[in-house]
């Protein structure tokens, strides 16, 4: 924040991180042009305590509202945050995956299930999504992990490095989803 404040930049970016009220403020008084970039996870918020939720939402608010350009994820969360921000909120997800046409499932093929996720919440899958899938591995479902470490997670776990290929694959390869986190909205 110091450097920001000596220097003067034309454009500060902030990405995936909703700092501290102090913090915002200095950069908003540094910065010539403040840009926001938000991260899904984010505002969807980190599996935790009620409190941490609450705080980091506040924070968003606050930095939507001090930023002169805020850049999201999806059309919902821009929606959202349109009440917030000076201008319309721009939606760039990043590369969007080609999806395939899903034909009819085979007679006598397992169900896959897809954790479609990121670092950030691969957490949340160790400790509860790969458990409950443990349970139902006996019915028959797969489990594809795509956004997971390259590790072997569980036997009959295929876990993928995500890229917009393999993203493209899993989404037509599955026929149930899962959410990457524990609990959201």
């Amino acid at each position: 924040a110091w450097a920001c404040i000596k220097r003067r930049p034309n454009v500060v970016v902030l990405q995936k991180v909703a700092p501290p009220a102090l913090l915002t403020f200095y950069l908003r008084i540094a910065a010539r042009r403040l840009v926001f970039e938000l991260d899904d996870a984010i505002y969807l918020g980190y599996p935790g305590e009620e409190n941490e939720r609450h705080r980091v939402a506040r924070r968003v608010r606050l930095l939507v509202s001090a930023s002169d350009r805020v850049v999201t994820s999806n059309a919902l969360i821009a929606s959202d945050l349109s009440s917030h921000s000076r201008r319309p909120p721009t939606v760039f997800p990043g590369p969007a995956p080609a999806l395939r046409e899903r034909g009819p499932a085979e007679p006598g093929s397992s169900v896959i299930a897809l954790w479609l996720g990121s670092p950030s919440t691969y957490h949340n899958f160790q400790s509860t999504i790969l458990p409950t899938w443990m349970a139902l591995k006996a019915h028959g479902i797969q489990l594809l992990a795509v956004g997971a470490p390259e590790t072997t997670l569980a036997e009959g776990v295929d876990a993928r490095v995500w890229s917009t290929d393999v993203e493209s694959f899993a989404l037509a390869a599955s026929q149930i989803g899962v959410m990457p986190l524990e609990r959201s909205e």
